[in-house]
């Protein structure tokens, strides 16, 4: 019989562990599914921005480096002064297209809540609207 109740004692302490190791468990993985849940709107905006940016070729992979007074090629000879003219334009228009497709995202998001609150102002009384903004009719 005391030995029975030695066994029993080991099972319930056995029972006991397994148990606070599986809350543990539980515990870790629900922090992993806040978490994961905090980081998803910012992981999806961050892949959609970088799915619509387009691949312009990389200045530095045109094959030209600079030296104090001017360009030369990959096989050292030097280029003149409109080519570094032509290359300095493309590098600030490459710098312009990048700040305005960063600016697409804030845009989109500013029609979209123009647009839904012309949606809703016609959905309180359709007569305030004025005719230029009302579609049109098919007949």
């Amino acid at each position: 019989m005391a030995f029975e109740h030695r066994n029993e004692d080991l099972n319930s302490l056995d029972s006991e562990e397994d148990l606070e190791k599986m809350e543990s468990e539980v515990e870790q993985m629900s922090r992993k599914v806040s978490e994961y849940r905090k980081s998803l709107p910012s992981n999806l905006s961050n892949s959609v921005i970088s799915s619509r940016r387009s691949n312009f070729p990389n200045i530095d992979s045109l094959g030209f480096r600079t030296t104090s007074t001017a360009l030369v090629s990959r096989d050292g000879a030097h280029i003149g002064g409109i080519e570094q003219e032509s290359r300095d334009s493309l590098i600030q228009l490459k710098e312009r297209v990048y700040e305005n497709i960063a600016t697409v995202p804030l845009v989109v998001e500013r029609m979209r809540e123009s647009k839904e609150r012309i949606d809703k102002s016609i959905s309180f009384n359709g007569t305030t609207m004025h005719p230029a903004f009302t579609r049109r009719k098919a007949s």
